[in-house]
């Protein structure tokens, strides 16, 4: 079965309306989020700092018709207020605030450059939104889960789903952290999680 298909069998079982925030959000119409934006009753905030990300979801929403309320921001969730540099590449495929595959890379490559993005915490990010409370949480931002997980439990989510790229470390990173939730199941490279 197709992952955003199940996942979305999951989570619409218990509720009929939902407020999603997707931390790294990347695209719409083919991750996750797919059958979730088809959703009149369902609110998805996409916190999506990469540039070119940021222009395909906008592509996405022009050209196609979804039924949730959908929300799109630039701004990237940290431990705080300010502006940061932010690498993104266009040859390894994934844009982030560190990464060693960015230090090695030639400082001026073509296929790589640095853009400033401001940062907030994700509870003011939220604010901007009106959210509240969160019933989905999922999170791709390239190693900085734990960040990020940390701050949404402050919102209690139902369920949470944190890449983790079979890194083991970070699994169990990932296992400390979300001890109040349990494992639901593995999609690729990400693990959902439900509050017991």
């Amino acid at each position: 079965m197709e992952t955003s298909k199940e996942l979305y069998d999951i989570i619409s079982k218990e509720k009929d309306s939902c407020v999603i925030v997707d931390v790294g959000a990347c695209n719409l119409l083919t991750d996750n989020m797919k059958y979730f934006s088809r959703d009149e009753d369902y609110k998805i905030l996409l916190i999506e700092p990469d540039p070119r990300q940021q222009n395909l979801i906008l592509s996405q929403l022009a050209n196609n018709s979804f039924a949730a309320k959908i929300y799109l921001t630039d701004i990237a969730v940290s431990d705080s207020y300010g502006v940061m540099d932010f690498i993104v590449s266009e040859t390894v495929g994934h844009s982030r605030f560190d990464n060693d595959n960015f230090r090695k890379a030639k400082p001026n490559s073509k296929d790589q450059y640095t853009t400033r993005v401001l940062t907030n915490p994700l509870a003011a990010i939220l604010d901007e939104f009106y959210i509240i409370d969160i019933d989905f949480l999922k999170i791709d931002v390239e190693g900085m889960d734990e960040m990020v997980i940390k701050q949404g439990l402050e919102f209690s989510p139902k369920y949470i789903m944190a890449e983790h790229q079979y890194n083991e470390e970070r699994i169990k990173k990932q296992t400390e952290l979300l001890k109040d939730y349990a494992k639901v199941c593995s999609f690729d490279d990400s693990i959902l999680w439900r509050l017991r």
